[in-house]
C-alpha cells in the first residue's frame, strides 16, 4: 500500500510539472494569437498537443493506480498534490475558454466587417430544402492591419 501511495504521488507530481509547462505554453499561444504571429501559433499548438498527450498518459496511469480505491486520494501525502493538480487543470480550462471566446468574437467581428464591405449579390440562393443559402464570398483584399 505504501508503495502504491508513493507511486501515485510521483505520477501526480509529474502531472503537476506537465500542467506548469502546459499553462506556460497556453500563455504563449494566447500572445501569439493577439499579436498575429501565425508561425508561433502553429508551433504552440503542436507543442500543446504533445504536452496534452503526455498528460493523458500520466492520467491513465493515475487512474490505473487508484482504480476502485478512491480513499487513497485522501491520504495526507496525496491530497495536497492532487489539489494542486486540480487547481491547475481548472486554470487551464479557464485559459482555454478565454482564448476560444477571444477567437470567436474576433471571427464574428471580421465576418461582419467583410459582409458590410463586400457588395451584396442581387440573387437570392436557396438550398434544396428551401432555406436561404448564403452565397460564397468573393475575393476581397483589405490593405490594412486590424
Amino acid at each position: 500500500m505504501e508503495q502504491k501511495t508513493q507511486e501515485l504521488k510521483n505520477v501526480l507530481e509529474l502531472q503537476d510539472k506537465k500542467l506548469d509547462e502546459l499553462l506556460s505554453a497556453q500563455e504563449k499561444l494566447h500572445d501569439n494569437v493577439r499579436n498575429r504571429k501565425w508561425q508561433g501559433l502553429e508551433e504552440g499548438l503542436s507543442h500543446i498537443r504533445a504536452l496534452s498527450d503526455s498528460f493523458v498518459e500520466l492520467d491513465e496511469k493515475r487512474e490505473s493506480l487508484v482504480k476502485d480505491d478512491r480513499s487513497i486520494c485522501f491520504d495526507k501525502e496525496i491530497s495536497p498534490v492532487l489539489l494542486k493538480v486540480k487547481s491547475k487543470l481548472s486554470k487551464s480550462r479557464i485559459e482555454n475558454i478565454a482564448l476560444s471566446t477571444y477567437v470567436k468574437v474576433t471571427q464574428k467581428f471580421i465576418g461582419e466587417l467583410i459582409d458590410s464591405v463586400v457588395p451584396a449579390q442581387r440573387n437570392v440562393l436557396y438550398n434544396r430544402n428551401g432555406i436561404v443559402k448564403k452565397s460564397a464570398r468573393s475575393s476581397l483584399v483589405v490593405n490594412t492591419v486590424f
